[in-house]
Order: structure tokens, then C-alpha cells, then sequence
């Protein structure tokens, strides 16, 4: 018995070694790639705003630029799924916020990669609460990014938030095809993109994962129902108020939400 013992102390502590190696090993190299990347979106802009270039010019610069951006939005994916694996949170910071705003922010934002697209927003009811602004601002641009994603293009993309005594509801619906069961079964695991085939670019199977994470974070809720004639709409239920120990551990095994 003494000997069981030891030996299953020994294999958590290894365990326990591993964790901290991989934390530290993915922690710098994150920090030492978004660095350069940061130095070359400075760069493009820096020779954009000078003019001095020909139109083949500007579409290059334009085309680095944009992949500087994804190679940074990647490192932070990869980021995320570190913390909520190995550290078993993702940090949350709540603050005053008001998700009308906030909700309208995230729409311009991504509209401006989609200008071909068209897309709505509507809010009713009382907008503030007490939230990780930048956290939701994640949540919501994934939403939407894959909402356009997985729609046809003459389609519109509806975001609509509500609030209520108790919290609030963001609501964001495409008109693409439906998911198929066994992608909604797994959808909010982590490196899944899906079988239609309309992934690629940004996407490496991390988004969702990670907003449920970050929904969990809250105390909220995070599901999706997808259905032939209705389209796909994702839906977040969130408290009014995250509360102060919106950074405790949330789970990174959970099963995802049913339809």
C-alpha cells in the first residue's frame, strides 16, 4: 500500500511538472511570435499611411497586413486553449459594461472584413451589466465571423441583444445549411471546424471552444440550434452581473449544449 502510494504521488507530480512545462513553453513562445507580428502590422500601416504606393503596392502590403492580423489572432487562440487546458481558466476582468454598445462595436468591426455582406442589429431592453468587455467583444466576434462564414452571400446575418430583470440574451443567426448531428454533437470541442467544408482561413477549431470557456467564465450559457428551413442561430444567456469570482476554474471537459 505504502508503495501504491508513493507511485501515484510520484505520477502527480510528473503530471504536475508537465503542466507547468507546457504553460511556460507555449507562454513564451506566444509571447516571442506576437512580438514580430506586431512589429510587421505596425510596418504596413506605417507605409499605407505615407502613400507613396502604387496600387499593386497596396493590395500587397493590404494582403501582409492581413495575415500579420490572423497569425495574431491565432497565437492568442492558442493562448486561450493553453490557459483553459493546463491552468483551467481563462482570467476574466469584470467591469462596468454596456452590451448594446459593446454588441455594436463588434458588428462595425467585422463588417468592415465582410463588405460584400449584409447584416442587422436590434436591441431591446436594459443594456448594462457587469462584464469582461473585451472577453464578450471575442465571444461575439467569433459568433459573427462564423455566422457570414457559413451563409450564403446574399444572405443577412441577424445579431440581436436583449435584456431582462435577470441578465441578457445575444442571438446570432445565419441562413446557411444546418449543422449536421454529429458536428453540433462535438461542436464546441476544441480543433473542430466542421464537415462542410466552408472552414478555412482564420478557423482552426479553437473559436467556440473558447467562447464557451469564457460563457462558463460568467456563469452563462452558450447553445445552438440549427435546423433545415430556419438556419443557425447561436444563442448566449449571461447574468447581469459576472461577480467577483468570475475567475474560479471553469471546466474544460464539458459536454457541449444539446439542441
Amino acid at each position: 500500500e505504502r508503495a501504491a502510494r508513493a507511485e501515484a504521488e510520484a505520477a502527480r507530480d510528473e503530471l504536475h511538472r508537465r503542466a507547468e512545462f507546457d504553460k511556460q513553453l507555449i507562454g513564451i513562445v506566444s509571447h516571442d511570435l506576437r512580438n514580430p507580428m506586431n512589429a510587421i502590422g505596425i510596418a504596413t500601416s506605417l507605409l499605407l499611411k505615407r502613400g507613396q504606393l502604387d496600387e499593386q503596392g497596396v493590395r500587397v502590403v493590404k494582403r501582409i497586413m492581413s495575415s500579420s492580423d490572423h497569425a495574431v489572432r491565432l497565437i492568442q487562440d492558442f493562448l486561450d486553449f493553453t490557459q483553459a487546458r493546463v491552468m483551467g481558466r481563462i482570467p476574466m476582468t469584470p467591469k462596468p459594461a454596456n452590451i448594446r454598445e459593446l454588441a455594436r462595436q463588434v458588428f462595425d468591426e467585422v463588417l468592415l472584413t465582410q463588405p460584400s455582406r449584409k447584416g442587422t442589429i436590434v436591441h431591446d431592453g436594459e443594456a448594462d451589466g457587469m462584464w469582461d468587455p473585451d472577453r464578450l467583444a471575442q465571444v461575439i466576434g467569433n459568433l459573427l465571423s462564423n455566422a457570414f462564414q457559413h451563409s450564403p452571400p446574399s444572405s443577412t446575418v441577424c445579431l440581436t441583444t436583449r435584456g431582462d430583470q435577470d441578465g441578457v440574451t445575444i442571438d446570432v443567426h445565419n441562413e446557411g445549411p444546418p449543422i449536421s448531428p454529429d458536428d453540433l454533437a462535438r461542436l464546441f470541442e476544441p480543433f473542430e471546424r466542421g464537415t462542410d467544408g466552408g472552414a478555412s482561413g482564420r478557423s482552426i477549431g479553437l473559436g467556440l471552444y473558447i467562447s464557451r470557456q469564457i460563457i462558463d467564465a460568467h456563469r452563462g450559457t452558450i447553445e445552438v440550434r440549427s435546423v433545415e428551413g430556419e438556419g443557425t442561430r447561436f444563442r448566449v444567456w449571461l447574468p447581469r452581473s459576472a461577480g467577483a469570482d468570475s475567475d474560479a476554474l471553469v471546466s474544460s471537459s464539458q459536454s457541449p449544449v444539446s439542441n
